[in-house]
């Protein structure tokens, strides 16, 4: 499992962000073979694709593949896989 977020003690990977929750906003995690996002319970929200979790009950946690945008708060990430 990888944490992300503000603060380097709490977080596996930081991103100095004001829109970042600081002691985590996504955890990452593999779950048979499949790469899944979750949301940390972020006051600006995690989006996948446009989709934002947890969202009028919608999952708090998806698998992404390759090529998927995460929107954390302000920040704006793209997964891709090493060859």
């Amino acid at each position: 499992q990888i944490t992300i977020g503000r603060d380097g003690e709490a977080c596996d990977f930081t991103i100095p962000n004001p829109t970042l929750t600081g002691n985590g906003h996504i955890k990452l995690t593999f779950e048979n073979g499949a790469l899944i996002v979750s949301d940390m319970g972020s006051r600006n929200g995690t989006s996948v694709d446009g989709r934002r979790l947890g969202q009028n009950g919608g999952p708090n946690a998806v698998p992404v593949q390759p090529g998927a945008t995460l929107t954390l708060g302000s920040v704006v990430l793209k997964l891709s896989k090493n060859s």
